[in-house]
């Protein structure tokens, strides 16, 4: 890889500059530490960091999550999907314990207030 003559002086500072940001490390998180949420998916994402699942709760509901996304992936009915999201979410709350039950249901209606509140506000 040729680099242009502006280009050595950036590659220089990086390489000064990245081994020292390297070494700064921060403890891990106790609590759900999801994955860049996708569209749509920010209630739930929320909500899960809410509960704050112990990591066995974290991978188990991932598994969930992927499982569910494979199932409803070809589903064309909206029936069948609503079905398998409805079942999803009671596969969730199985996993937790009740308090956590309770932050992740709190969360989810808090959500649901905003968004309420916000459609109320944008309507002319």
């Amino acid at each position: 890889m040729m680099l242009t003559r502006g280009g050595r002086g950036l590659a220089v500072t990086l390489a000064v500059a990245l081994p020292s940001v390297s070494f700064a490390q921060q403890a891990p998180s106790p609590v759900y530490a999801a994955p860049k949420p996708m569209h749509g998916h920010r209630a739930m994402t929320e909500a899960l960091q809410a509960a704050n699942l112990r990591p066995d709760q974290q991978a188990h509901i991932e598994q969930l999550i992927r499982d569910e996304h494979a199932k409803v992936k070809g589903m064309t009915d909206k029936t069948q999907r609503k079905a398998a999201k409805r079942q999803l979410r009671s596969d969730i709350l199985a996993t937790m314990d009740p308090n956590q039950q309770a932050a992740f249901e709190a969360k989810l209606r808090e959500i649901k207030a905003e968004r309420k509140a916000a459609k109320a506000g944008a309507a002319p």
